[in-house]
């Protein structure tokens, strides 16, 4: 059983880390979504006027 406590521990905490990973991952591919959408409207904009 003491065996088995590491690695079922080592894996909780890869899965927490996958897990904080893919949360900072979508968080920055919001971000530069919405950086992108920025620019475009800028270039946009700075053709217009």
């Amino acid at each position: 059983m003491n065996i088995l406590r590491p690695y079922s521990l080592s894996c909780n905490y890869f899965k927490d880390e996958l897990y904080l990973s893919c949360i900072i991952y979508r968080i920055i591919k919001k971000e530069i979504i919405r950086l992108n959408k920025y620019k475009t409207y800028m270039i946009v904009n700075c053709l217009k006027n």
